[in-house]
Formats: C-alpha cells, structure tokens, sequence
C-alpha cells in the first residue's frame, strides 16, 4: 500500500490556512483479505494523528512566545 500527502497552503478570509490532502493506492493481489482489512482500518488514522501533532505542536509554540504564522 503506497501512501502520500499533498501539503498546499491556502487563503480564506484574510487567514493563511494549510490544506492536507492524503492519497493511498492499493493493489488488491496477493494480500490476503485478513492482513488487508486491519491496515485499511488503520490507515485513516494517519490523518488524526497528524492532527493532534500539530495542535499539541502549535500549542506549545505558542506558549514558547512563538507566532502560530
């Protein structure tokens, strides 16, 4: 399973936000369905967990004295 993000900045009203977009392809022979369907089930977690990253990340930033910019 090959897996990729697509990390584009972005403006809406006035703020500079960040978009994350993440692909995954699959190719479906030779895995079995098992093994299949406990990491298909994992890997959309790979987007809240890089979201709590970055808010505990930005938080404590924050407290440093660091801008969020």
């Amino acid at each position: 399973m090959t897996s990729m993000w697509v990390i584009e900045p972005y403006r809406y009203k006035e703020k500079l936000l960040t978009e994350f977009t993440y692909l995954v392809q699959v190719d479906m022979g030779g895995v079995p369905a098992t093994l299949f369907n406990i990491v298909s089930r994992r890997q959309p977690l790979a987007v809240a967990y890089l979201r709590d990253y970055l808010e505990t990340t930005s938080l404590n930033s924050n407290r440093n004295g660091r801008s969020r910019e």
